[in-house]
């Protein structure tokens, strides 16, 4: 009997049907057990993988994670314009997270520990390059930027 009608004849007496021709009963016994425990084929084993949502890829190391807003002291004479030329004040108000490193792509989607998920959109002073350091825009609201303060927290590219 080969694996395909061991397995067909294991699904029938789970199912509680006895369809094993008589002429195979006496030469090879069957034991019901589960599919997950026999053998698989290649076919077989391609139609049962689910595919798992992407988990966030840590980058090594826990960073400093600031915050912004769009104040000309903070950034220049066009602080809504990003470094990509968005519009990142609308962009905020539409309720997209944008967040600003130097040691990220552009347009990377990055998870930060207490925060969530931003779009690297925005570069910071050349100065924290290669520090990992990352600041989240909170548009025009300086009192929750000065809540979230400077915090340690991990960051992972998604």
């Amino acid at each position: 009997m080969n694996i395909f009608n061991a397995i067909v004849a294991s699904l029938v007496l789970m199912a509680g049907v006895n369809a094993v021709p008589t002429d195979q009963k006496a030469a090879v016994p069957v034991t019901p057990v589960a599919v997950a425990e026999t053998a698989k084929t290649p076919a077989m084993v391609e139609t049962e993988q689910v595919q798992t949502p992407a988990k966030p890829r840590v980058i090594g190391r826990i960073v400093t994670v600031t915050a912004y807003t769009s104040e000309v002291g903070q950034t220049d004479s066009t602080p809504c314009i990003s470094a990509d030329g968005s519009d990142i004040c609308v962009k905020y108000a539409a309720g997209e997270k944008i967040c600003a490193t130097n040691d990220h792509p552009m347009h990377a989607k990055l998870h930060i520990e207490g925060y969530g998920e931003c779009t690297v959109r925005d570069r910071m002073n050349k100065r924290y390059t290669g520090t990992g350091r990352v600041d989240i825009y909170l548009g025009r609201d300086t009192p929750a930027a000065f809540q979230w303060g400077a915090r340690h927290v991990a960051v992972s590219r998604l």
